[in-house]
């Protein structure tokens, strides 16, 4: 499983490689299942990995594919 899903509050679903980030990379799906919403739902946190990604970096990182 390669794909992280955002579906941010206007329903649309947007998508990402989880390989476009290479902290994610290789990580077992049970840790990449234990995140953490941060900034009021503008952020995710792995603490296994102490690795953010912000809702402004992943749209950056969609509109490059």
């Amino acid at each position: 499983m390669d794909i992280l899903w955002i579906i941010p509050n206007t329903y649309s679903m947007l998508s990402v490689n989880i390989s476009n980030y290479p902290r994610l990379r290789n990580v077992p799906i049970e840790t990449l299942k234990k995140y953490q919403q941060i900034g009021n739902g503008t952020g995710i946190h792995w603490p296994g990995l102490d690795e953010d990604v912000s809702l402004k970096g992943f749209l950056r990182d969609t509109t490059k594919a």
